[in-house]
């Protein structure tokens, strides 16, 4: 092998591994954060029940939208670091679609998540749930 082709084959080699180094970091902080997230909800849900949603609901209800908010998370971090593949996601959305304190999270916050969305594996996420929230109204309707 000549010195320039090994040179470009390390190369390639080290390149590769910085890109899974890379990937596999970016998934260990998606990891972190979605445990903090659910630690602070879990938290908020305790300390200031009256402060979560709008004065109309009850602190259950509020307490239910929390949960909604856990979930629907910890569904996004195990998509997004690989857990649940495009088929499976789909499964579990319209599974928990069934849930009424899903579907009303959904809702109420559903449009606001997919706008911040800012790569295309999270708008695929949010047009999933909300293609599941929208066969489950349309199963439902009257």
């Amino acid at each position: 092998m000549r010195t320039p082709t090994a040179v470009l084959v390390v190369a390639a080699v080290y390149t590769a591994g910085l890109i899974r180094r890379d990937l596999h970091a970016r998934r260990a902080q998606i990891i972190a954060v979605e445990e903090m997230h659910q630690r602070l909800c879990a938290e908020a849900a305790l300390q200031f029940p009256g402060e979560y949603g709008s004065e109309q609901e009850s602190t259950e209800e509020k307490g239910l939208g929390i949960h909604a908010n856990r979930v629907v998370s910890l569904l996004w971090a195990k998509y997004t670091v690989g857990q649940l593949d495009k088929r499976a996601l789909r499964a579990v959305a319209q599974t928990a679609m069934r849930t009424p304190p899903i579907r009303e999270y959904w809702r109420l916050h559903g449009t606001n998540r997919e706008q911040e969305s800012q790569t295309r594996s999270a708008r695929h996420f949010h047009t999933v749930l909300e293609e599941a929230y929208a066969a489950h109204a349309a199963r439902t309707a009257p």
